[in-house]
């Protein structure tokens, strides 16, 4: 194994200080009887500037620090700028062609030739550079070589650049890791904890990657009870969100807009808009924790720590709360009335404090027809499409049916043997062979097959075999699984992905839950409660431009999903292999409908819970028509007597906690 060099504070050979918050007139004291600092918040004014290598503190005033702001970034008074120039609350610099002395006497886009001493262009990725500051935010000079920052695959080798010792952190790798031998470095796959870094370790102890490859001494936290924690590594998830939050800051915020020097500076963003500061307070988290090796310290702090100690970091977490980041830069959706008879959705960007605001007017169209619902651009109302009805669905009438035949209020399909073309040309209990093309007995338990549909309604395709759903063992192997873990092989409906693996495997392990906040700021990224798994912020269907936390895998939606899933899938009713959970096939058992609803329900729960919350009336009748015309269906059942009192109310109670 490899040890990775770390820089321990506050360390005893075995033993853990331990921090007390006290209110005596010291802001810190240490008591090497006990191995106990005592710790006192200084008042807003003061600050304490601790020494853990002295005994005590005292509170200090705050001494004010003058510092000027460089082109592009905010300013009121000329004096408040390094140009001296401020125009419309932004400091102005000099444009391209003018003589510059300084790298920050340039407007963004911009940075100083050190030879001619002009102001020229940004260089692009793979144009010839002498310095960073002379590419594009987005890049650094590599090798001579403007490069986009976290770019290189693993292997790829290189020597001159800062790499951290600690962690193997640097900015040239995709992955964000590479080790050293024989003085260059490589570009290699990020390690992660075996154990989970939120738990305590033995302090002298060495913590080990996920691969036994690396080792890393457990560090002192600022605990009450002495505690120590493994050091975040390369690949765990809050160093893997930082990289993501880190390129979505210059991408979305610092290109174009911040001057080269200052391309990830607080200063620029602090100015811009609400959501340019709480991605970069999001990102500076992130890299507190990361790559500023504070992750130990800012485990199950008592409260005059996250006041003195780790002030910065909490700070930046309070900051994430402010009333200010009510500003959003998802679009936002109202319902409208004014628009001509035949459009339903009006599209505008609209200005709204110095950012523009994507805005849609929806409103529902006339009976019989429909609205194409857009993220873009304006909509028109268009007649409604006709409901596409398979081999072994409900009918009325031959028109009804893909096959143009209801016999017996059931669609016929193609017999045994029959040529046919697609999936669902068959009638219940075959499937259509794409090696025969023709329509042949569905596949019993274990057969070979190549797609879910060949086997048998409660059977899945994992692994080339037919397998029962949602029965498979945490530790077992499935190709069934999708990016985020999603299987339907597994009996906890999740497997941890392999994305090494092409197409990806997962192996079935217990399924994440969501974090108890559900709002979030967009692009950044959502962990669930073991801070394993992450997944996107999503932007919503809401009149505040508000996002969500989508749903994980150990939510009760899609664990509900799948015990009625279960329910319908062994059934043995007569449905067509592409019918298997299909409306219109349930239609026909009664008995059976209440828990496809119930099905439904929870599934469109599971799948597009951000884009569910807070909807205006027209937008719940455009945007997400599919899901409330299964809660209107519900409801009818409920009313006529038809559905389980325990699945309405089941569900009920659902919506409401929804």
């Amino acid at each position: 194994m490899i040890p990775l060099i770390l820089l321990i504070l506050g360390v005893s050979a075995q033993q853990c200080p331990k921090y007390t918050c006290d209110t005596a007139e010291k802001c810190m004291s240490f008591s090497k009887k006990t191995n106990t600092y005592q710790i006192s918040p200084c008042s807003p004014n003061a600050t304490c500037p601790i020494d853990l290598s002295s005994k005590e503190s005292h509170c200090v005033d705050l001494q004010p620090e003058k510092s000027f702001n460089y082109p592009g970034e905010f300013c009121t008074w000329n004096s408040d700028c390094s140009s001296k120039s401020c125009l419309g609350n932004i400091c102005q610099g000099k444009n391209q062609g003018d003589d510059c002395i300084n790298l920050y006497d340039c407007n963004p886009g911009l940075y100083c030739d050190q030879v001619v001493k002009t102001c020229e262009p940004q260089l692009v990725s793979g144009k010839a550079c002498n310095s960073d500051d002379e590419c594009v935010n987005t890049n650094f000079c590599l090798s001579g070589t403007c490069q986009s920052y976290f770019s290189q695959p693993n292997g790829y080798s290189f020597t001159k650049l800062q790499v951290n010792s600690t962690t193997g952190f640097n900015m040239v790798c995709a992955s964000g890791f590479a080790i050293l031998s024989a003085g260059t470095y490589t570009c290699t796959a990020a390690p992660t904890n075996k154990a989970d870094p939120t738990q305590a370790c033995t302090p002298g102890s060495q913590c080990t990657s996920s691969d036994g490859k690396y080792t890393l001494p457990c560090q002192c936290g600022y605990t009450e009870s002495g505690s120590g924690y493994c050091p975040l590594f390369a690949g765990d998830t809050v160093a893997q969100n930082m990289i993501t939050s880190w390129i979505g800051l210059l991408k979305g915020y610092s290109t174009g807009t911040c001057n080269t020097m200052r391309r990830w500076g607080y200063q620029c963003f602090i100015g811009q808009n609400a959501n340019a500061e709480m991605a970069f307070n999001t990102f500076m988290q992130y890299y507190i924790a990361y790559v500023g090796g504070q992750w130990p310290l800012l485990q199950n702090n008592p409260p005059c720590i996250k006041e003195t100690l780790a002030k910065e970091y909490y700070d930046l977490q309070a900051a994430q709360s402010d009333d200010k980041y009510t500003i959003s830069s998802c679009p936002v959706y109202f319902c409208s009335s004014s628009s001509s008879s035949d459009q339903c959705i009006v599209y505008k960007e609209e200005i709204s404090d110095f950012y523009v605001q994507e805005t849609f007017y929806a409103k529902t169209c006339s009976s019989g027809k429909t609205c194409p619902a857009t993220r873009t651009s304006n909509s028109t109302c268009e007649d409604a499409p006709t409901a596409v009805r398979y081999a072994g669905d409900k009918c009325s009438d031959n028109s009804d049916c893909l096959s143009n035949k209801c016999d017996n209020k059931v669609c016929v399909g193609k017999a045994q043997s029959d040529t046919c073309e697609y999936i669902y040309d068959c009638n219940p209990g075959l499937y259509c062979n794409s090696g025969s093309s023709r329509c042949e007995t569905q596949l019993t338990a274990d057969a070979t097959c190549l797609d879910d549909y060949d086997c048998a309604n409660g059977l899945m395709c994992n692994l080339g075999a037919c397998t029962l759903y949602f029965t498979l063992e945490n530790g077992m192997q499935t190709d069934n699984v999708n990016n985020y873990g999603f299987s339907m092989a597994c009996k906890t409906g999740f497997a941890a992905v392999n994305r090494q693996t092409n197409p990806p495997t997962g192996i079935c392990a217990e399924a994440p839950l969501s974090p108890t906040v559900k709002t979030c700021m967009v692009d950044s990224m959502c962990q669930d409660t073991t801070g394993t798994y992450s997944k996107p912020c999503t932007c919503g269907y809401n009149a505040n431009g508000l996002s969500f936390c989508p749903s994980f895998e150990g939510d009760q939606y899609l664990q509900t999903a799948i015990v009625a899933a279960r329910t319908l899938l062994l059934s043995n009713v007569q449905c067509n292999t592409y019918s298997r959970l299909s409306e219109y096939c349930y239609e026909k058992y009664p008995k059976l409908l209440g828990n496809y609803y119930n099905y439904a329900i929870n599934m469109e729960m599971y799948l597009n819970y951000p884009l569910l919350q807070q909807n205006p009336d027209c937008i719940e009748k455009i945007y997400n028509a599919d899901y409330y015309y299964v809660v209107q269906k519900l409801k009818d059942m409920n009313d006529s007597g038809s559905i389980e009192k325990s699945i309405f109310f089941g569900l009920l109670a659902l919506l409401v906690l929804s």
